[in-house]
């Protein structure tokens, strides 16, 4: 499977150390974020991110080929595509800000982007 640099660079959001830190780094911020805390979000949940990013790049044994093959690698390659780039991109602009302003409206409108972008838009025509 020939992989272009962006699709690799999405592989890393799959790499198991990687995607956990995500997880547990973004509520840690989103709590923060919920508490007008943003200085403690970004220095917090940001480092717990980063060091994700980091372990992942340095110190893994899987390689991104491995990756694209499981299905967690599957989901980061349909981000990967425009569409769903732009719904990736929307939500993680969309969730954080819906945080801060306690609007559950637009929480769920950001989940459904992510949703969206993972279905792709091939499956939706």
């Amino acid at each position: 499977m020939q992989l272009t640099k962006f699709q690799k660079l999405m592989l890393i959001n799959a790499q198991p150390i990687k995607f956990w830190l995500n997880i547990v780094g973004g509520f840690i911020a989103l709590y923060l974020l919920w508490e007008h805390e943003i200085i403690k979000a970004i220095l917090i949940g940001g480092s717990i991110i980063f060091g994700g990013t980091f372990l992942a790049t340095k110190y893994s044994k899987l390689n991104v080929e491995e990756i694209a093959k499981t299905r967690m690698g599957n989901i980061f390659l349909q981000y990967s595509t425009r569409f769903g780039l732009i719904c990736y991109l929307i939500s993680h602009v969309l969730i954080p800000l819906s945080i801060w302003y306690h609007n559950y409206v637009f929480t769920g409108v950001g989940l459904i982007a992510l949703i969206v972008g993972l279905i792709g838009i091939k499956k939706i025509s």
